[in-house]
């Protein structure tokens, strides 16, 4: 029988509006985290009796009547869970003991509110298969985010005078940055971008789109092959984010106080436990208010941990990466670094375990950060392809690709596009790609009976993978009539 779930939503570091105010505010967050938890409906009664016991057991020493995320100021984010008081520890410790326990469909938004900013002012870039706009924008965010430059800040709603003022920030960077070898590519990314941005859109004032969580959430709920149109969201504000997941297809949802509902309080702890450490992660390399370029590394105190702190670490990356892992149990914005470093700090000490944290108390900082780059390479290299990635929906030994096509998983089940000598054959193709598990070159086309998947002789696989990587750039050259020949003993491909 399938498993029904009942699901939660609360936020961290929320603006409700972004003015130049609120983004040059002393308390401002950087970024807007969301969580959404998922509930066996047969495991809500003791669920609810444990996370009651458990209030109950620190409610007091905190001094509050709801055990929120607020309980732990940033402060105590400084140097991670080192910086954490021993109650902390162990409420923290007996919180994720919990939403482990209950094996919790855990589903995580982070969205960088800059990054939202810079896309409106700069959405007449577009990508094509010279310029990656995508690319541009997340320089620019970046920039922006970890060196806080005020004249650009202050030009994000002063007309057309943004791209001057980045401009001039990006040239000032290049020429302090030098011929450094650790800002080699910083130095690349700006130049690239002060040679393509002449322009921009005009910004007076910017409401908060609200629908990023959910258009995410959506994809996480087909993956795991969960249908629901309600989500209980906690109770505050304006109501824009009730109506965002209506918007989105939850047309049942509402809400609720937090104090009525345990599911609520579990997403708005979890939620603010992931921004306090990407807020300390942020400050932590950052370059806000220094002029000359160093190496970035975060505090040596973070790895100098105790079994408690060490198993705190070890039980959120359970939480946050392991538990019920699939695809879209994340969903960023372009921008995510800070978060991404927290996902490898999660790794990285998980996996050392305490007695290499120790052994290497000189290095650990350094080797994290290498762990780091890597990472952030990867996920720079991925987010270069313009190519949507959603799984596969297996159907036994097949499965309906994009363009609404049956698609064999088994080579004997497949149809091969073959020619005779001097044939030719025109086709409406839809789309082409390589089949993964063979190499092999296909093509989707239109027929009167709906789409159909063609395997194309090996001969033509630099064809094939050319339209690949001109729509992973940004430019789709297809649908289109394409002729395909055979002349010679050789195959040609034209698209008319």
């Amino acid at each position: 029988m399938k498993t029904e779930y009942q699901f939660y939503y609360d936020e961290s570091g929320h603006s409700r509006k972004l003015t130049e105010k609120s983004i040059t505010a002393d308390n401002y967050d950087d970024f807007f985290v969301s969580v959404i938890v998922g509930i066996n409906n047969k495991q809500t009664e003791s669920l609810n009796k444990d996370y009651f016991l458990f209030e109950e057991k620190y409610k007091y020493y905190y001094e509050i009547d709801e055990l929120k995320s607020t309980i732990f100021s940033d402060k105590k984010y400084k140097y991670g869970f080192k910086s954490f008081k021993q109650i902390d520890l162990e409420a923290i410790n007996d919180f994720f003991n919990l939403l482990i326990k209950y094996n919790l469909l855990i589903y995580i938004s982070v969205q960088n509110k800059i990054e939202y900013l810079i896309d409106q002012l700069l959405r007449a870039y577009e990508n094509n298969y010279l310029v990656d706009a995508d690319a541009i924008r997340y320089t620019v965010t970046k920039a922006i985010t970890v060196y806080r430059p005020k004249k650009v800040l202050s030009s994000i709603y002063q007309g057309d005078s943004f791209a001057t003022e980045l401009k001039s920030f990006l040239n000032e960077r290049i020429a302090t940055n030098g011929d450094l070898k650790l800002k080699e590519w910083e130095n690349l990314a700006f130049e690239q971008t002060c040679f393509l941005i002449d322009k921009n859109k005009e910004l007076s004032f910017v409401e908060w789109d609200y629908t990023h969580p959910f258009v995410g959430f959506s994809l996480f709920l087909k993956e795991h092959n969960i249908k629901t149109k309600e989500i209980i969201i906690d109770k505050e504000g304006s109501g824009n984010t009730l109506k965002a997941a209506k918007e989105c297809g939850f047309k049942e949802s509402c809400e609720k106080d937090s104090k009525d509902e345990v599911g609520i309080r579990i997403a708005d702890m979890l939620a603010g436990l992931i921004n306090g450490f990407i807020k300390s992660i942020l400050v932590s390399t950052s370059y806000i208010g220094e002029k000359e370029p160093t190496k970035k590394l975060i505090d040596k105190k973070w790895f100098e941990l105790n079994d408690l702190q060490c198993n705190c670490y070890a039980k959120m990356q359970t939480i946050i990466i392991e538990q019920n892992e699939s695809w879209y149990k994340t969903y960023c914005s372009s921008y995510s670094d800070p978060f991404l470093f927290l996902i490898c700090l999660l790794n990285y000490v998980s996996q050392s375990g305490m007695d290499y944290l120790t052994k290497n108390t000189n290095m650990n900082n350094e080797y994290l950060n290498t762990y780091v780059c890597s990472c952030l390479q990867k996920r720079f290299e991925f987010m270069r392809s313009k190519l949507k990635v959603e799984p596969a929906d297996i159907k036994g030994d097949y499965f309906i690709n994009k363009r609404g096509a049956r698609e064999y998983l088994s080579s004997e089940k497949r149809t091969t596009l073959l020619l005779k000598e001097g044939e030719t054959k025109r086709l409406f193709v839809l789309s082409a790609g390589i089949f993964h598990l063979t190499n092999t070159p296909t093509i989707t086309v239109q027929t009167d009976d709906g789409p159909v998947v063609y395997d194309l002789p090996q001969e033509l696989y630099d064809w094939a993978l050319s339209l690949v990587g001109f729509a992973n750039r940004g430019t789709n050259l297809l649908p289109e009539y394409v002729v395909f020949t055979m002349k010679n003993d050789k195959y040609y491909a034209n698209i008319e």
